[in-house]
């Protein structure tokens, strides 16, 4: 058989015997039980034409982060299923594509779980994240750097405290509690213990990283750390120590 890389390749010849637009035609390849099977997919019109799925969660419901969420849909119009737990991601695509809209959904997805934080640094600034602002533990938004940097170098020094403080927490509790040395759905809703789920949305980081003011303020100058790469070391040391 043609393996089904090569007839995702050759996906316009295929819409073309099959007397569809290539748009209409979908190939999802599967490697079990063999390299050549696929699920041929055809819609009658362009998903650019066809009429949207309303999200699961637009007008009721409540979320569990630790059991996932729907977060959109396939071609085929199945529910896309989002475990964010221990994950970091990038979302990137290009300009005008629905990053910030993508994004959203999952900042209000974790807002239906009442025992998370949604952390917000948006240096896009505009309108985007403020629908997030009534229930956001924290919520910053400014189109300009150099005011918002500040402000974002002092909010993500606090969360890296607080994931230090969780690390303590954790050593704190009995080993059949934490077996694997994770924070488990109990622990994270227990309130006493304070380590609660956290999700962390920056839009536009790089516009930050660009900010050369020294931490300790005055002129930039050789061997002083800039508000930019205080921020840019915190954002690393975040993505590695936080999923635990």
């Amino acid at each position: 058989g043609v393996p089904a890389g090569e007839l995702a390749a050759r996906r316009a010849d295929l819409a073309s015997g099959l007397r569809y637009p290539e748009e209409c035609v979908f190939i999802e390849p599967h490697r079990r039980p063999h390299n050549s099977r696929v699920t041929l997919f055809v819609s009658r019109a362009p998903l650019a034409e066809s009429e949207p799925i309303q999200w699961r969660y637009a007008k009721s419901g409540r979320v569990n982060v630790f059991a996932g969420y729907e977060f959109g849909h396939n071609v085929r119009g199945v529910g896309l299923k989002c475990r964010p737990l221990f994950t970091g991601a990038v979302i990137g695509a290009m300009p005008r594509m629905g990053k910030t809209f993508l994004t959203r959904l999952h900042a209000l997805a974790w807002g239906l779980d009442e025992d998370t934080q949604v952390w917000i640094i948006n240096a896009k600034g505009g309108l985007d994240y403020v629908s997030c602002a009534q229930f956001a533990h924290l919520y910053l938004s400014d189109n300009r750097p150099a005011r918002l940097a500040p402000l974002a170098l002092k909010a993500l020094r606090q969360l890296q405290a607080d994931i230090e403080d969780s690390y303590e927490q954790m050593e704190s509790v009995p080993v059949d509690r934490c077996p694997e040395s994770q924070v488990t759905e109990e622990m994270a809703r227990d309130r006493k213990l304070g380590i609660p789920a956290r999700l962390l949305i920056m839009e536009e980081l790089q516009r930050l990283y660009s900010i050369k003011t020294p931490v300790d303020g005055g002129e930039p100058g050789p061997g002083r750390k800039s508000i930019g790469k205080e921020i840019q070391d915190l954002v690393e040391d975040i993505v590695k120590a936080a999923p635990a």
